[in-house]
């Protein structure tokens, strides 16, 4: 198995209200990187998790797990969203069940 496709794990904080100068803070976002191995959920794994068969939906294995806060995972340099629907750790990492957001 190899890991080499990247994944970015992905926080957004909001801007917040500042008294003192009376502007909003700019947004921040947080990226947390790690390698992957992504391929795509089969139909049956589909059809237990979501019901039907999703367009777009990935399985994402990670060596180590992830502890940070996400709201959304980016892969490769696409830049496309990708919510999590299922998660399990592992003893040797995290594997993550993915569909693409809209």
């Amino acid at each position: 198995m190899r890991y080499d496709r990247k994944v970015w794990f992905v926080n957004e904080k909001e801007s917040v209200y500042d008294e003192t100068t009376g502007d909003y803070t700019d947004p921040v976002v947080e990226r947390i990187f790690r390698n992957a191995s992504i391929s795509t959920t089969g139909e049956e794994a589909q059809n237990m998790l979501y019901g039907k068969i999703k367009e777009g939906a990935l399985t994402i294995l990670i060596q180590n797990t992830v502890e940070a806060p996400f709201q959304y995972i980016e892969v490769d340099e696409e830049g496309n969203k990708y919510l999590v629907d299922n998660k399990k750790k592992t003893r040797r990492g995290l594997v993550l069940r993915v569909s693409e957001s809209q």
